[in-house]
């Protein structure tokens, strides 16, 4: 696709308006925004030894798991 290439665009009177109407997120450092926002300005990591199996045949043991989250 080259830039001028319009097979891809919506005619500028078919385009929609888009409404974000909340913010939320689930990482290893949090379920909730503000979790995830409070670990990143306080330097915490969520990369932890993994511990939903066990690792130990495997030559990785560590990775950012998501906890607490049904």
């Amino acid at each position: 696709m080259t830039s001028g290439d319009k097979r891809f665009r919506r005619p500028a009177r078919e385009q929609r308006r888009v409404v974000i109407t909340g913010l939320s997120n689930i990482t290893p450092v949090g379920n909730t925004a503000a979790d995830s926002w409070q670990a990143l300005i306080n330097g915490r990591s969520g990369i932890t030894r993994v511990t939903q199996f066990d690792p130990t045949d495997h030559s990785v043991q560590i990775a950012g798991e998501v906890k607490d989250f049904p």
